[in-house]
This record gives structure tokens, sequence and C-alpha cells, in this order.
């Protein structure tokens, strides 16, 4: 065999061996997707709850290739924002009372591409107000689906009740609207089966709490009134006026209105 046969001969042999190894593979490009959740047996997108509930919250996940992890998040709805995605989009302005965040993963079988999953999520017995419970699918490649968002509104009794008068009245879409220089009153009703131990009112801008007004009152009182906090020479821009009461049991809730200067 002359050295141009030989060559040729290699190089088919490469050729056959290169091809003979090569597997088709395919890329996964498509992210998975949460299809479904119910908490505590209901398909809608805001739940309403008792503080110190549980919630058995059941996903249904699907993918075209493999699913790797869910994603569980509960936090705050109280900033105003919003979510891109399944469900519920968001949009809060209210105060929440006491703090709950949660946030687990939970890894799912690889082999499967559609699966339902249970988890359990337990409401704080100190907390009111609106949360979000965030759910995201990943799939063994590391596609994310989109957020399928659920409002979470918590009452709880066991908290101060307060009762929030503004002059100006807020208009239809529940905020006060006030010309730059005019000055907001605020009056208040406040009681506790309990007693209640302090009321303060103050003013929020940007996250700072304005100057605090502490309300006088006699004792302990299961109820109190109070008239005319006034908040004044406010300059343009948004802002929240707000109630807090805390019972002689230091437990705490904050009423709230939203306040725009113009």
């Amino acid at each position: 065999m002359n050295m141009k046969m030989r060559n040729a001969a290699v190089l088919t042999a490469m050729v056959v061996l290169a091809f003979g190894c090569r597997r088709d593979t395919k890329i996964d490009v498509l992210a998975p997707e949460v299809s479904l959740i119910t908490v505590n047996g209901l398909d809608t997108m805001v739940v309403e709850v008792m503080a110190g509930d549980t919630l058995d919250i059941l996903v249904a996940l699907t993918d075209n290739d493999a699913l790797d992890e869910m994603r569980v998040v509960i936090h705050a709805s109280e900033n105003g924002h919003t979510h891109a995605g399944s469900g519920y989009t968001g949009g809060e302005y209210s105060l929440n009372s006491g703090n709950w965040i949660k946030e687990e993963i939970v890894q799912l079988p690889r082999t499967q591409t559609a699966n339902n999953e249970q988890v359990q999520a337990i409401v704080p017995d100190t907390i009111a107000g609106n949360w979000h419970l965030v759910v995201t699918a990943i799939d063994r490649v590391g596609n994310i689906s989109g957020e399928y968002v659920v409002l979470i509104k918590v009452s709880n009794d066991d908290l101060p009740s307060i009762e929030g008068t503004t002059s100006p009245a807020p208009s239809s879409d529940g905020i006060v609207y006030l010309s730059s220089g005019n000055t907001l009153s605020l009056d208040g009703v406040v009681s506790d089966a309990d007693g209640v131990q302090s009321i303060r009112a103050y003013s929020i801008t940007n996250g700072l709490v304005g100057e605090v007004t502490n309300i006088a009152m006699a004792g302990t009182p299961l109820i109190h009134t109070f008239l005319g906090v006034t908040f004044d020479d406010a300059d343009a821009g948004t802002y929240r006026v707000v109630i807090e009461a805390t019972d002689t049991e230091g437990k705490l809730r904050l009423w709230d209105r939203r306040v725009v200067v113009q």
C-alpha cells in the first residue's frame, strides 16, 4: 500500500470513528411550568386565613424533559411591588403588622416531567396584613419557570383594633390627596380586650419615620379615642400617615393611609 492509500485509509477510519462516537443530543431550552397552586384546597388567587393557621400548599409542576427543584417564597407585599407570571399580580400599599418570611427549596425527582408537591407553612400568630406566596420551578438544565403568585390575606383578632379617619378624606382609590403646604388631620379609635398600652402617630417618607406624636392616655383603657393629630407643611411627594397601637401583652398593629402631596 503506497503512502497516499495509507493516509486515505487512516482518514476514512477517523471519520467513521468520529461519527460512530457522536451522540445525537438535544438542548433543552424550554422552561418548566407551575400550572396550579391550591392553598387549603382552594384554587384561587386570593386566600384569606387567620394568624396561627397552617397552610397546606399543593403545587402542580410540569417540564418537557425533567424537573429538578421547586422554590417557595413568602414575603410581604406592602411596598406596592408587582409580579409577572401566573396568578396574582400584586400592588398592595397597606402596611403589614409583624414580619413573615419563608424560603424553602424542594428537590424533585429528576426522572419526572410532571409532579405534584405539597408543602406546609404556619402563619405566625403575631401578624396581620398581606403577603405574596411565590412558587417557581427549575428543570435539570437550569431553566426557570415564571412565577406563580397567590395573595395571602392574614386576619388577627388578637392584635389591637384601629379605626383611623383623615381630613381630607381619601378619594375613591384610597389615597388622600393634599395640596402642598396644607394640613392633614388624623383621628383614631383604638381598642383591645387586654387593654391599650400605647398609641403613636407619625408619617413615613421614603422609609424614614417623621416626627412621632405619642397619644396621651389615662392608664390602659380597653378603648381610647383621639382627635386632631395634624401633619402640615409637607413638600410634594408620597407619604404614609400611620397609627401604631400596642396592647398590654406587647402585641402591635399598624394602620396607615397613603398621602400624595401635589
